[in-house]
């Protein structure tokens, strides 16, 4: 079989074959790095990442030379040549590096050649996996919390502004006469005006503001009338 090589950019940025995806946790709460499909059998297989790892892809790339392999831009998968035992190797390589990886009957029936379980190699290997997945988790998260503040300030001022009667800056001074017009305004410009406030919180600024414009509006057209 004649090896279809993939570009030379795409070989050293380390994302061929793979997409962008998020990662999830196990049933038994361990963070998983990278979602791997292997699918084939015999001596036929292909292979697709869930998103960028080039720790992972180098692994692959060493257990299966480059005649043996070739990657189909159109699946977005890399089909491999290589008989069950490589495979198997493969598979338990990338288990162990924190990948979950979904693979054939035929895969997992078999035992690895070396599973090195009690190696400090593969306890380090699954230390430094965890360890990547937890700060890229982190990360998520503190952006989502991010997300999270700016949409509730944004319910707030929403919920103000849909609460605030219309037009009652007008029946509030219609109310208390031109006798108290000017007064009840100031007293109300010292509670409402945003560079009196004391507060630094943009939402609450933005509603005081609005507020405040609706009141100096309503005094401009009394004293028109």
């Amino acid at each position: 079989m004649k090896a279809m090589k993939a570009t030379a950019s795409e070989e050293n940025s380390g994302i061929v074959g793979v997409g962008e995806a998020t990662p999830n946790v196990t049933e038994t709460g361990d963070l998983v790095r990278v979602n791997v499909t292997v699918d084939g059998a015999d001596s036929e297989w292909t292979i697709a990442f869930s998103r960028a790892d080039h720790e992972l892809l180098d692994v692959m790339k060493k257990a299966v030379p480059g005649s043996s392999r070739r990657w189909e831009r159109a699946d977005s998968h890399w089909r491999i040549t290589a008989d069950v035992q490589v495979m198997v190797d493969l598979c338990t390589a990338l288990e162990q590096l924190g990948a979950s990886v979904a693979k054939p009957d035929i895969l997992s029936q078999r035992r690895p050649d070396d599973d090195g379980h009690s190696s400090a190699e593969y306890w380090e290997r699954k230390y430094r996996s965890m360890e990547e997945a937890a700060r890229w988790q982190h990360g998520r998260i503190q952006e989502l919390e991010d997300e999270r503040d700016g949409l509730e300030e944004r319910l707030r001022v929403a919920t103000m502004q849909s609460t605030v009667v219309e037009g009652w800056a007008e029946m509030l001074l219609a109310t208390v006469g031109p006798a108290l017009r000017e007064s009840v305004f100031k007293a109300l410009t010292k509670c409402l005006h945003p560079d009196v406030s004391g507060e630094d919180r943009t939402w609450l600024k933005q509603h005081r503001t609005m507020l405040q414009q609706q009141l100096n509006a309503a005094r401009d057209k009394a004293r028109r009338e």
